[in-house]
């Protein structure tokens, strides 16, 4: 298959043609990319689903654009123990060979770490699941029948998930039952770390859409034979318009700016490390990191111990104007990614690219696909490794300059521009999207 990175629109949809879009919790606040994404596509008249397994919790839901929580199916709130089981007696006598094969299927790659039951408990009164709940392709077999039944009534052509995760196992199930195709998106962790099913999503897909180069190159090498030809390389992008540049004043103290989920592979660790030793060669500054996450309450302890109150500041999750904000007052931006023990690491963080946009200068590292978009020395500067002195050193430069700042800023607003630019990207993922639906409909009338 050949992948079309043409930006020119189609002037004509196919005819009928749905396309129901599974996610695991929507729309988040942590994921503006996929909330952009999809409200790009129905912008441009692709008709699109959302499926998702619940909401976001309480603070972490993006209220941005309410209507597309409007539009989306919650799986977990819809649960009902006598709609499930009537659903899948429903599904075995109308489609009894395809609701045994599915069932065949999710039973042989079952996870025994839980018990199925309990789990189905805690997804119709908690109406939440844990990441290992989530992996278990039985309950995922479980829970999709029913809306299985409802997707049947409103007829789609493709089912795609974003996350190779529990999202497309998901996706791939009702694949099964609905004998319609499928495809996924697939991200960071969930190519980096373990995903069960994971090579018989690969081979299933009829597409697969990723969002760096360094992702295609990885799967191409580890999995080649089952990728083949069939990936997209199609980067997030950004709205420009919302991110203009504003005039800068000298700082006191200045302020280092970070933002990102409080968890390992951001390495907001090494940052505070940093800081401290910036702090104790007497340096005057402002660190303020805008997230929240796991890690947040080690990194507190951190910051108290070492009496940096004054000094660095966690927020907490922020309202996207808020962010935009932040990134306007900030005199540098870092965010010096780590690959974890179990491999997980971030794709291209789109903080580092709304930084950039807001024409402030950025300091990260070389992993994944960060050097797609930062060029080192350049549009920003690149670490090879997150080494506190190291970074420390790199961040006293930036702060001592402000020639190279405003270098640095102006360089990384046009790279942005150049790669970055959501209405292109969407253009291209929308062309991409239709083209694969008109060659669904012309396998349909051939057979």
């Amino acid at each position: 298959m050949k992948t079309d990175s043409s930006t020119e629109r189609l002037q004509t949809l196919q005819p009928g043609a749905r396309v129901a879009l599974f996610l695991n919790y929507f729309p988040a606040l942590s994921e503006r990319f996929i909330v952009n994404e999809v409200a790009g596509l129905l912008e441009r008249g692709l008709d699109l689903r959302p499926y998702a397994l619940s909401r976001p919790p309480a603070g972490r839901e993006n209220s941005e654009v309410p209507e597309l929580a409007q539009r989306t199916f919650y799986i977990l709130p819809s649960l009902q123990a006598g709609k499930v089981i009537g659903a899948h007696f429903a599904w075995l006598f109308r489609h009894p060979v395809r609701y045994l094969r599915c069932w065949s299927f999710a039973r042989r790659r079952r996870t025994r770490s839980e018990s199925l039951l309990g789990s189905l408990w805690r997804a119709a009164h908690k109406q939440e699941l844990t990441k290992a709940q989530r992996q278990n392709v039985l309950l995922n077999f479980f829970l999709i029948v029913p809306v299985a039944r409802q997707m049947e009534e409103e007829g789609f052509s493709l089912i795609h998930a974003q996350y190779a995760d529990s999202a497309s196992s998901l996706a791939l199930l009702a694949s099964m039952l609905l004998e319609i195709p499928f495809s996924f998106t697939a991200h960071a962790y969930d190519i980096f770390t373990p995903q069960v099913i994971f090579e018989e999503k690969l081979k299933r897909a009829r597409f697969i859409v990723t969002c760096t180069r360094y992702n295609r190159d990885y799967l191409l090498q580890n999995f080649g034979e089952l990728v083949g030809d069939k990936i997209l390389v199609n980067y997030h992008g950004l709205d420009l318009t919302r991110l203009q540049p504003v005039a800068r004043t000298k700082q006191e103290p200045p302020v280092i700016l970070s933002v990102g989920r409080l968890v390992p592979k951001k390495g907001l660790g090494v940052l505070l490390h940093a800081c401290k030793i910036l702090h104790d060669q007497g340096v005057a500054f402002k660190c303020l990191i805008v997230g929240d996450g796991p890690e947040r309450p080690r990194l507190e302890m951190f910051i108290r111990l070492n009496h940096l109150m004054e000094q660095i500041e966690i927020t907490g999750y922020m309202a996207p104007s808020a962010v935009i904000e932040a990134y306007g007052g900030a005199s540098l931006f870092v965010l010096p990614c780590v690959v974890e023990e179990d491999g997980n690491r971030d794709g291209i963080p789109n903080v580092i690219a709304e930084a950039m946009a807001m024409e402030l200068p950025v300091i990260s590292t070389t992993i994944s696909g960060i050097p797609e978009l930062v060029e080192k020395g350049e549009s920003g500067l690149l670490l090879d490794e997150a080494e506190p002195k190291l970074l420390a050193q790199t961040m006293l430069e930036v702060l001592d300059s402000p020639q190279m700042q405003r270098r640095l800023g102006r360089a990384g607003r046009a790279r942005v521009a150049a790669i970055f630019d959501s209405r292109r990207n969407l253009d291209e993922l929308y062309n991409f999207f239709q083209l694969r639906l008109h060659e669904i409909a012309a396998g349909e009338r051939e057979a």
